[in-house]
Formats: C-alpha cells, structure tokens, sequence
C-alpha cells in the first residue's frame, strides 16, 4: 500500500494505515522486523515525513508525494543525490539507507537538531553553507557525477531561465480569470507582468553589453552540483554544525542560480548582511568565476521574481493536492503567500530601478569578482570561509 492511500475522494488527508503500512513494510525490509514505533512529524508542506524506532535505531522514513500534475521523481532524485555525495565523503547530510520505489517511501539516518531561527543565522552559518556548496562543485567534477540528473528549473543558458518563467506565469495566469481568485491577486498580477517586461528589458540590455547570447550554452566545466532548495529553513542545527536536508529538486545547474537561490530563498535565505561574505567565499572558489559572476548580475533578479512566482504556488490545484497529502490545509497561506510576493517584487524592483541597489552592503574594499559582478564599483569580501571537504 502506497502512501498516497491516505488520501479520499475530497482530497482531504485520512488518518488511516496508509502511510504507516508504508513505512512499516520498508522499515522491515531495512532493518529484519517492523518498528517499535512511528511518529508522524508536523509541520512539512510536500510529504509525509515518520520518525521510525527499531531495534534501538533511530530513523527517519518519508513518503514523497506524486500527482499526475507533477511528474517529478522526488524520490529518486533526493536518494540518489544524498546517496552520491554520501558515497564520495560529505557527511553534513542525512545518509540515505534504502528506497522502496514502488511504495513511494525513502529511510534514512535521522538527524537530531533544531531549524535555526531567523536571527540566529550568523557569518559562521553562511559560511558552512558556502563550504558545501563549494563541496558539492568539488564532487561535479567526478565522473560518475555525470549520471545525475539536472536540477529541478535548471538553466544550462541564459534562455532556460526566461523558459522556466514563462511557463510558471502561463500557469498562474490561467488563474486570474477562475472566480476562487480574489482582487489581491489579480492585482499583484498586474504588477507583476509589468515588471515581468522590465526584467526582460534589463535581460536583453545587459546581456548585449555584456556580448552573451543568451541562446549560447554556458561551458560545460563551469556547471555545478546544487541543492536548488537551500535555504536554512531547510537545515538542522547540530552542535553548532549545521546539517543540509531536502534535496528533491537536486541536480546539475548554473552556479549563478545556485548563488541567487540562496540569497531569495523565500523562508530562511542568507541574510542580507552575510550575502557579500557568501557570495565572494562561493565565487572565489570555482571555475570560470569571471565568467559567473558576469551572469550573477543578469540572473540574479531573474531568480528573485522566480521565487515572487513559486510562493503563489498555493493559488494552483496541484500544490492543493500536495498540501492535502502532507495534511495541510490548502488554502491557510495564501494570503501570506500574496503578501511575501509582494514584498519578493520590490527586491526585484529595487534591482532593477536603483542601479543593483540590493548591494547596497558592500563595503569599501575590494575583490576582483564582487567588483566585476557590481559594475566595476569596488566593494568590502570578509575573510574567507574554507571548508575541506574532509570537514563538510
């Protein structure tokens, strides 16, 4: 029985065996007897996640959601990647222990810690972030990283990244018209197709300035490794180290939208105070960095109007269904999710109308590539953050 038994005619999540079955038949198949015990834990919005006892193991089961509107294979991306760098020496992630494709159901070593909070995330925190994602760029020059797949919304050339945009405003324009939709939204629509063509003009500007093509792809050997979710709401803090979960989206990507993801993520990014200290300590470690910090100042409003359009994802019927599944209501955050839209537009406003005003915490001193990347304006890089891969 899969997860997804769980789940009656309404789409209203049913407190049954369904997902317990599930995880039970795993788990013995794992460890030789069912568990001790399960505890479904709140608070996820995608999937179904189990704190799983046996034979005195502590566990961590989860049943990942599938929709016929949504033909990603969360599982098997998030246990390949986790099971990839697990197997070449990064352990600041869960280690994968078995998949039950058919079931729906990934079981892996349970990290005990706590999210950080907002105003705990110090110069230290970005800097362990930066530290793996320069780990996992380290890991994308293996061979054996070429069987991975790419990233979820991955740009290999600068088109990709106005393709992506496209189909995710066809989505919610397809909305403004049904009568479940409110004035809010259809209101922050409007201004959000304005800035929409301004974006688009600041693309096509810069990018001939530059002289990109924006059909050109970029080199092979700069593409990376990416979380494609990494915020610190996806992290646990653990004796002062920080553990990285989540890898649904994984894959090969540009690291330039690597960098901006962090930085707009939409519940815990890298604080604004930090973002100079992270982005120089990312881009002074990989290759071609000339070249990305380049398409950082293109692309980086373009992921953060990205992230104005993924939190109105409540607004769609198959994030409705996703939200039942995992046992939420499907309409308690929209108006909230309106509102960080919003406040997500005026980043990108502030972009796009004060000159990249958004780096206005850059300090006096320099460094070759923020100074590249800012339009030649020179700026302060805190000392760098080194992580071996040994400590990751």
């Amino acid at each position: 029985m899969g997860c997804r038994d769980g789940v009656d005619q309404q789409g209203t999540r049913v407190m049954n065996d369904g997902w317990e079955q599930a995880v039970a038949q795993v788990v013995k198949a794992y460890a030789g007897q069912y568990p001790d015990n399960l505890e479904r834990v709140a608070g996820g919005f995608n999937n179904i996640g189990v704190r799983v006892e046996v034979k005195g193991l502590r566990l961590f089961a989860k049943c990942y959601f599938r929709h016929a509107g949504d033909t990603r294979d969360r599982l098997g991306t998030e246990f390949g990647f986790l099971r990839f760098v697990w197997d070449h020496g990064i352990r600041c992630v869960p280690e994968p222990l078995v998949m039950d494709e058919a079931a729906g159901v990934g079981l892996y070593a349970r990290i005990e810690g706590k999210v950080p909070e907002a105003d705990s995330i110090s110069r230290a925190d970005a800097g362990q972030m930066a530290g793996f994602l320069v780990g996992l760029n380290r890991l994308a020059r293996d061979p054996a990283a070429g069987a991975l797949p790419p990233a979820s919304e991955s740009a290999f050339q600068l088109s990709d990244y106005l393709a992506h945009q496209d189909r995710r405003w066809a989505r919610l324009e397809s909305l403004a018209g049904t009568e479940a939709i409110g004035e809010s939204f259809r209101a922050l629509m409007e201004r959000m197709s304005v800035l929409r063509r301004k974006l688009r003009d600041f693309v096509a500007t810069l990018a001939h300035e530059q002289g990109m093509d924006p059909a050109a792809e970029f080199p092979r050997d700069t593409l990376t490794l990416s979380p494609a979710d990494h915020g610190f709401h996806n992290t646990l803090r653990r004796e002062g180290a920080l553990v990285f979960l989540d890898f649904e989206y994984a894959g090969w990507d540009d690291p330039a939208q690597m960098i901006a993801n962090a930085c707009h993520q939409s519940r815990l990014p890298v604080p604004a105070a930090e973002r100079r200290y992270f982005i120089a300590t990312v881009l002074e470690s990989l290759p071609g960095a000339a070249g990305i910090a380049k398409r950082l100042r293109i692309v980086y409003p373009l992921v953060g109007f990205k992230w104005a359009l993924i939190l109105l994802n409540e607004f769609l019927p198959v994030s409705g269904d996703r939200r039942r599944f995992a046992g939420e209501d499907p309409v308690a955050r929209r108006e909230e999710q309106l509102a960080k839209s919003a406040r997500q537009c005026d980043v990108v406003e502030r972009w796009l109308d004060g000159g990249a005003a958004e780096w206005g915490w850059f300090g006096s001193d320099t460094s070759p590539y923020l100074e590249m990347w800012s339009g030649g304006r020179r700026h302060g890089v805190a000392p760098g953050y080194k992580m071996t891969q040994k400590g990751l």
